[in-house]
């Protein structure tokens, strides 16, 4: 795990210190719950339980890597739009 470039990228390198931190603690038990719901019955409840947790945890990474991403756009930042297209 390298984070230290990913944290010298962003606007404010203390928020995307702790994002990472976030994310670091939800993909173990993702994974263990991907891997509890290959290791159970198909249509088991087990199977089910496991695999609502794991979109539980998919769902928290990916509002995370959301935020890790914009914390990364510099400030200011805006995009030329060409005049024909500038609605």
């Amino acid at each position: 795990k390298n984070n230290k470039a990913m944290i010298a990228a962003c606007r404010n390198p203390a928020d995307c210190t702790q994002i990472l931190k976030d994310m670091d603690e939800v993909i173990d038990p993702l994974v263990q719950n991907i891997q509890t719901s290959m290791d159970t019955f198909n249509g088991s409840e087990q199977e089910r339980s496991a695999i609502d947790k794991a979109y539980a945890g998919q769902q928290k990474l990916a509002i995370s890597l959301t935020a890790l991403q914009e914390a990364m756009v510099p400030e200011n930042y805006s995009t030329p739009v060409p005049k024909e297209y500038d609605d």
